[in-house]
């Protein structure tokens, strides 16, 4: 399996639904040596989270870590492929040309 979000995708995520976590919600928080990192949620307690990830193919040291919620900093609402945003893009541009 692919990992969800690639170096060039682009990201709207949000903070207003923080506090509404659920299972399988995607969300992205910071980690000092990694940047910035987005994992699944596998699991929701009161005061923590258990991350999963989605490339099973590979392991990563933030699968089954669990994080305060509080490290939370958004929740991701949609990713849009680079490809697919290029092809918008060079629709866009022939779009305009030819007006």
């Amino acid at each position: 399996m692919q990992p969800i979000a690639c170096p060039g995708d682009y990201i709207i995520a949000t903070t207003i639904l923080k506090r509404l976590f659920l299972k399988n919600r995607l969300v992205i928080f910071f980690d000092e040596i990694h940047s910035y990192i987005i994992k699944r949620v596998s699991n929701s307690k009161k005061s923590f989270f258990t991350l999963k990830s989605d490339n099973t193919s590979t392991t990563s040291i933030f699968h089954d870590k669990q994080l305060d919620k509080e490290q939370i900093l958004f929740v991701v609402l949609l990713i849009i492929k680079r490809k697919n945003f290029e092809i918008l893009l060079n629709f866009k541009k022939k779009l305009i040309k030819n007006i």
